[in-house]
């Protein structure tokens, strides 16, 4: 069971984090007018989470489309999850979903490919492994 979940609005992402499990899970469309509201409450959830992680934590990026003010907000909790990397044998795992006929979303995973790398390499770079999943069918808006 999960133990944090935000339901999905018609502007904001369906967000789980099993820490349990060590699954995450940010599905959908994010355009929410404040994202501060949305991410707050989940970088807290990730600040708990870090202290205590289990061996492996997967991240499932499955975001349709995003605004600006969403993508600094994932900036700030994937440097909050490259921390996991601090602790010995323990793995991050993100897995970007990305529509195939859209390459603007696979260069979006580029790019936090890129500063997770960074920020990991502080911490532990061998902690981290980012991988791309093509959408078969997009998921309903």
């Amino acid at each position: 069971m999960s133990d944090f979940v935000i339901e999905q609005t018609r502007c904001t992402p369906q967000i789980i984090v099993d820490s349990k499990e060590g699954k995450i899970e940010i599905s959908g469309i994010s355009n929410p007018i404040n994202a501060a509201e949305v991410f707050e409450p989940v970088l807290k959830k990730l600040e708990e989470y870090v202290d205590d992680p289990p061996d492996n934590t997967v991240i499932n990026m499955k975001l349709v489309s995003f605004n600006s003010s969403t993508s600094k907000w994932l900036i700030y909790l994937f440097r909050k999850l490259v921390q996991v990397g601090r602790y010995e044998n323990k793995k991050l795992v993100i897995n970007w979903y990305y529509d195939k006929n859209d390459s603007d979303s696979y260069e979006s995973g580029e790019g936090y490919e890129c500063i997770i790398k960074n920020n990991s390499r502080k911490i532990n770079p061998n902690a981290v492994e980012f991988y791309y999943i093509e959408f078969d069918e997009l998921p309903p808006r």
